[in-house]
């Protein structure tokens, strides 16, 4: 016969193991699928992160995205306290953008590759414009 303490410790085990936790259970627990893509829309494609340098008006078009999206959170912020944290956040986007371009000219210095700069820029660019299209104030 075993004693009660032994046969505490093996309950005990048995359930940190699972062996006593899925006899009750009547449904498996269900995770959600991630997000849901709609199938009528095709993707835009996007384009490559690398190549060479971009256009100035692709450069002001990078810029001009990332400082639309900063506004629309920074709005929705004073509005919506929640969103503040990401305001702070993203309000950084239109300055790497500048500092990554100007970083071209230290190149010579021993600085990145400018191949690299300019994918960190299209990056960048990227995720503003993801960001804006898929913010949404609540």
């Amino acid at each position: 016969m075993m004693r009660p303490a032994a046969k505490a410790l093996l309950l005990g085990m048995g359930l940190a193991l699972g062996l006593g936790t899925t006899a009750g259970c009547k449904h498996p627990k269900k995770f959600p699928s991630g997000p849901t893509v709609d199938a009528s829309v095709e993707p835009r494609p996007e384009p490559p992160l690398a190549g060479g340098p971009m256009s100035e008006a692709d450069l002001r078009a990078a810029q001009e995205a990332c400082t639309r999206w900063v506004a629309h959170v920074c709005d929705c912020a004073k509005q919506h306290p929640q969103h503040q944290s990401k305001c702070e956040l993203v309000s950084g986007q239109p300055d790497a953008i500048r500092l990554a371009v100007n970083g071209l000219g230290a190149v010579t210095d021993g600085g990145p590759e400018p191949e690299t700069l300019w994918q960190n820029v299209r990056e960048i660019a990227r995720a503003c414009e993801r960001g804006d299209g898929d913010f949404k104030c609540e």
